[in-house]
This record gives C-alpha cells, sequence and structure tokens, in this order.
C-alpha cells in the first residue's frame, strides 16, 4: 500500500515539475513573440479603426431596418390571424342582412 502511496506521489511531483517547465516555456515563447504581435496589432490598427467607423456608421440604417421589419413582421401577423376570420366574419354579415330583412323595424314614440 506504501509503495503504490509513493508512485502516485512521485507521479504528481512529475507532473507538478513538467508543468511548470511547460509553463516556462509558453513563457518564453510568448515573450519572444511579443514585439512580432505588437507589430502586427500596430499593423492591423487602421483596418480595425475602419471597421469600427463603418459599424457605427451602419447602426442608424439598421436600427431604422429593424424597426421596419418589426412593423411588417406585426402586420404579417395581424394578417395570419384575421384572414381566416374573413369567411366568419362575411357569414355573420349575411346573418344579419337577412334577420334585417325579416324583421320590422321597431316603431319609435
Amino acid at each position: 500500500m506504501l509503495e503504490v502511496l509513493s508512485v502516485l506521489v512521485m507521479l504528481a511531483l512529475v507532473g507538478l515539475v513538467l508543468g511548470a517547465a511547460l509553463l516556462a516555456l509558453k513563457l518564453l515563447v510568448m515573450l519572444l513573440l511579443l514585439p512580432i504581435k505588437l507589430a502586427f496589432g500596430l499593423l492591423v490598427l487602421p483596418f480595425r479603426l475602419l471597421g469600427w467607423l463603418f459599424g457605427l456608421l451602419m447602426l442608424p440604417i439598421l436600427a431604422v431596418g429593424g424597426v421596419i421589419l418589426m412593423i411588417v413582421a406585426a402586420l404579417g401577423g395581424l394578417a395570419f390571424v384575421l384572414v381566416p376570420l374573413v369567411p366568419l366574419a362575411i357569414a355573420g354579415v349575411v346573418i344579419w342582412l337577412v334577420v334585417r330583412a325579416v324583421t320590422s323595424p321597431a316603431v319609435a314614440g
């Protein structure tokens, strides 16, 4: 039992040392590549600013388009609900006309 525990402790220590070594290697590589990353960032900066400006210019256009799209969707939903009720409305109007034609008008007074 003690041998298994000692093997597990040794494996944990090896993993710890290996993890620390890989972390140090990663830190070294990132430190060496930092000037390249900064130069690339400065090279791409004007394009990012142009994209941001384009996004700011498109925002009002897209907002108006979104409002128009919401109005069209609301009208479409209203039509979706009301169109199936048109035959019932026509039947109601026909029944009302028949009842009105058959009954005599009330005398006022």
